[in-house]
């Protein structure tokens, strides 16, 4: 075949990409079969896999596009129709090229894999030995001879010299400080546009000596990031990555990487200077232990421990507060936090400050956020990487650290908890002693459904129901027989995800309504 490259295999003759196909899942471990040439029904491959748990039949249709012809949904929706008619376990679609966002849309939450080029090729490599990185006999495009090799490797991005120092350059205009440290710039005649890819202003990082080592440059859709890739891909060579969406060409001096998120629509070019971008990492690496001890001091200028009444400048809300346990607010405080927009709370526990709440929405501020805290405290010891429900958290003996996004929401929540009044708040909260009439605060199901038991959806009904159903009778009864039957409904709604959804749905609305008419 030659080279093993995507132009080699999409030089192939169709029935020969196939039978490529088949006997590749022959050697993965399943007994692949083709069908005839024409009349398939949709399906160019049968796979059968013997094996226990994971076996079971799987249709193959197999797309030899060229670059830049993606395969659209109505391809992946015939797939999906035949592979219910077959009664196959999975379908998997591969391409020589790559997939349109509707078509990964709706492969979503279906048993469909799509494999494009890049994925297929490092299928290849792994199962033929004669593909392999490893092998003697394989010829390897120019660019992809060794790591490193990167095709025309410039030293300046748009007449700016890497390395080059802030104050000899006239047309930067200082944006904002940058998470890393330095500042981020941008030049008003600077085109916006990578190639024919339609871009936002390329941001221009400077370290805090003021040396010029990154360039962000964030692009918007399908169509730009294909524009991208090809201007990329013509002026520095094929790429070195070839993870879906994400793809790198590392220099000797300078790696560009490009990464494109299909459920948001966005994406983002880097140009990264290595000799000083791995300066302000080991810088960066040195601050992390001071994370801490700066947080011993208190946050904001309120020292853990500090009774409310020695405090000037807070407001509590009563509604969100009982006998024990305050939630309050700064007057003047700062609504950002590593440079998102935010809403905070100040906690107190028998008039002791012990916790800070941070509420925030978008998912590039959980991104950015995340960075600002790993930054400072380090690398967190709880990782929970899921696209839809994000989490980390950092701890040491005194405080812990988390933040957490929820994709469906929109929503992030940022937490400082200082441990050794947490602790006491956390005993009571869970003493089986405390009187009925406390314990009946709880809400079971919302608590479940919104994962907090002081998430803000919670407090509102908490809020309804002691300011409202409890003043009326039928209300009152209302209140017993939940507190009878809501633990049940709770750990029912807990196990089953797509009750919960249609539970959220229905609070959500709930809520808006109260808000509405006033009861909260």
């Amino acid at each position: 075949m030659g080279p093993l490259n995507i132009d080699s295999l999409q030089a192939l003759d169709p029935v020969d990409f196939e039978d490529l196909v088949k006997v590749l899942l022959n050697r993965m471990g399943f007994n692949a079969t083709t069908t005839k040439a024409s009349g398939d029904g949709g399906i160019d491959l049968i796979a059968v896999n013997e094996k226990p748990i994971i076996g079971g039949k799987y249709i193959i249709q197999c797309k030899r596009y060229a670059i830049g012809n993606n395969v659209g949904e109505a391809i992946i929706r015939e797939l999906y129709g035949v592979m219910h008619a077959e009664n196959a376990n999975k379908g998997i679609l591969i391409t020589t090229s790559d997939f349109s966002k509707q078509a990964i849309n709706f492969s979503q939450d279906k048993a469909i894999e799509l494999l494009n080029g890049y994925s297929l090729l490092s299928l290849l490599k792994q199962y033929f030995e004669e593909f392999s990185d490893n092998a003697s006999s394989v010829e390897l495009d120019d660019d992809q001879q060794q790591i490193g090799d990167l095709k025309n490797e410039p030293d300046n991005f748009r007449g700016v010299l890497l390395g080059s120092q802030l104050d000899t350059l006239k047309d930067m205009i200082f944006l904002e400080n940058h998470w890393m440290g330095g500042s981020v710039c941008y030049r008003i005649s600077d085109s916006k546009k990578l190639g024919s890819a339609i871009i936002e202003s390329p941001r221009y990082i400077f370290d805090e000596r003021g040396r010029f080592y990154l360039v962000n440059i964030e692009f918007q859709g399908q169509g730009n990031y294909e524009s991208a890739l090809s201007y990329l891909y013509k002026n520095y060579g094929k790429p070195y990555d070839f993870g879906n969406f994400t793809h790198s060409w590392l220099g000797e001096h300078l790696n560009i990487h490009l990464k494109y998120t299909p459920e948001q629509s966005d994406g983002q070019v880097a140009f990264i200077y290595k000799p000083i971008y791995d300066e302000v990492n080991e810088e960066l690496q040195k601050l992390d232990a001071r994370g801490f001890d700066e947080l011993r001091l208190g946050f904001r200028g309120i020292k853990w421990g500090s009774k409310l009444e020695d405090l000037n400048g807070l407001v509590c809300n009563a509604d969100l507060s009982t006998v024990t346990n305050k939630t309050c607010v700064k007057t003047a405080d700062k609504k950002i936090f590593a440079g998102a927009i935010v809403f905070l709370n100040y906690y107190f526990f028998k008039e002791q400050f012990y916790a800070v709440g941070i509420d925030f929405q978008d998912r590039n501020n959980f991104e950015t956020i995340s960075d600002y805290l790993k930054r400072h405290y380090g690398e967190p010891y709880d990782i929970n990487s899921s696209y839809d429900k994000p989490h980390f958290k950092w701890r040491n003996n005194e405080f812990e650290i988390f933040v957490y996004y929820i994709d469906e929401d929109n929503r992030g929540y940022i937490g400082f908890d200082y441990l050794p009044i947490k602790r006491e708040s956390d005993a009571e909260w869970q003493n089986k002693n405390v009187p009925v009439q406390q314990q009946t605060k709880q809400c079971f199901v919302a608590s479940v459904i919104y994962e907090s038991p002081v998430a803000i959806e919670v407090e509102a009904l908490r809020q309804w129901r002691d300011n409202y159903l409890s003043k009326h009778l039928y209300g009152r009864v209302l209140i017993k027989l939940y507190y009878r039957i809501g633990p049940a409904i709770a750990a029912y709604t807990k196990r089953r995800r797509l009750v919960k959804r249609i539970f959220k749905i229905i609070f959500n609305y709930f809520i808006y309504l109260l808000r509405k008419w006033r009861y909260i």
